[in-house]
């Protein structure tokens, strides 16, 4: 079924530790790669554009962490919507074991502000786990972590020009606000991020679950 909404939601969905977590997003999805898509095949193009900057923060171990899945629907018109399960040889991280001691509880992470262009809607963050005692120096990352983990927000904060099978279809990063019966009404797009130096938290995450 073709993408005929003019926004969808991804959900990168993992788990760390034993904790399942998610990183929900927006697109605005242009190009005409998108009226012979679906919704399955815009998510396994969107991995394949991801999977090295998310598994290079990640451990080779898959006791420590596995990727699993990603979902995706249409908001605003359209109603597909699909899950997309990432490839066996490619549910583990590749940053293999070093000296920068063990893996951080789920519940520290790294946060990135999402910038946007004016206050008609929250700017945003995303937080990532991934983090090892060697990446913190009291309570903040040393410049090596931040170094790692920065680029690897451009995910959520950068235009995304899609391969097979959903070839230079583009996806742009947005914000929702202002929501009515739980869909965004309000749009903006993500302009940059600021890495947060400070280790923050992922307190607002249902039980089981981060954010």
């Amino acid at each position: 079924m073709p993408i005929t909404a003019s926004h969808i939601l991804i959900q990168v969905r993992y788990n760390y530790l034993g904790q399942q977590c998610m990183n929900v997003a927006y697109f605005r999805p242009e190009g005409a790669a998108f009226l012979t898509a679906d919704m399955t095949g815009v998510l396994e193009a969107f991995w394949n554009d991801i999977k090295t900057l998310l598994r290079g923060i990640a451990s080779t171990s898959t006791a420590v962490n596995t990727f699993d899945s990603l979902y995706g629907e249409e908001i605003g018109g359209g109603n597909s919507y699909a899950e997309y399960a990432v490839p066996v040889a490619e549910r583990a991280g590749t940053l293999a074991a070093g000296d920068d001691g063990e893996w951080v509880s789920g519940l520290m992470s790294v946060g990135s502000k999402m910038v946007v262009g004016t206050h008609n809607t929250r700017p945003g963050q995303k937080r990532l786990p991934f983090l090892r005692e060697g990446d913190i120096t009291g309570n903040l990352l040393t410049a090596a972590a931040v170094a790692k983990f920065d680029p690897v927000f451009a995910i959520w904060s950068e235009a995304h020009i899609l391969g097979a099978p959903v070839a230079t279809g583009s996806l742009f990063p947005e914000i929702g606000g202002t929501r009515i019966a739980g869909v965004p009404t309000v749009w903006q797009d993500v302009v940059g991020r600021l890495t947060n130096t400070d280790i923050t938290s992922q307190v607002s995450r249902k039980k089981g679950r981060g954010a």
